[in-house]
């Protein structure tokens, strides 16, 4: 390749003349490499932001779930403990209806059918027709059921 300033042979691959120096022919540039930016610390953000937030609705729900699962449980065990009373006292009535001088207890009850759940507490006050008086709790709760002759069903606590 010639130099078009001087003249001067130079070899091809030269970038400035030889002779006077001036440049022949530019360097070539490589075309830019593209950066790829990583997305790493968004996602990571994503899913810690969506852990948390699932661990706060989770936390609401039980706040709130647990406390109405045992309100329910109670009314569940205080409403077994009123039906075994409210069936023994209908039992004992008809018990006494063919038996009017007699006196009820557990025994008979048992052999007409009344069945009364191991967790449920189960006392003959008054046996006798005139004063029949029977009651029943639930071993875990704290309400007492107390029936008359006819079968009144009253709610007490200790």
């Amino acid at each position: 390749m010639y130099c078009p300033e001087c003249g001067t042979q130079n070899d091809d691959n030269a970038f400035k003349c030889v002779n006077c120096g001036i440049v022949i022919q530019q360097v070539p540039v490589p075309p830019p490499i593209p950066v790829k930016q990583s997305n790493t610390a968004a996602i990571v953000l994503a899913i810690v932001g969506g852990a948390f937030g699932l661990i706060v609705i989770i936390g609401i729900l039980a706040a709130i779930a647990i406390p109405n699962f045992i309100a329910y449980r109670q009314k569940a065990q205080d409403g077994q403990s009123e039906a075994a009373l409210l069936s023994a006292c209908s039992e004992a009535q008809a018990y006494f209806m063919e038996f009017a001088d007699d006196a009820i207890s557990y025994e008979i009850l048992a052999e007409r059918g009344v069945i009364i759940p191991a967790e449920i507490e189960f006392h003959i006050e008054d046996p006798t027709r005139e004063n029949l008086t029977m009651s029943t709790r639930h071993v875990r709760s704290e309400k007492i059921f107390v029936s008359d002759k006819e079968c009144n069903i009253e709610e007490e606590y200790p």
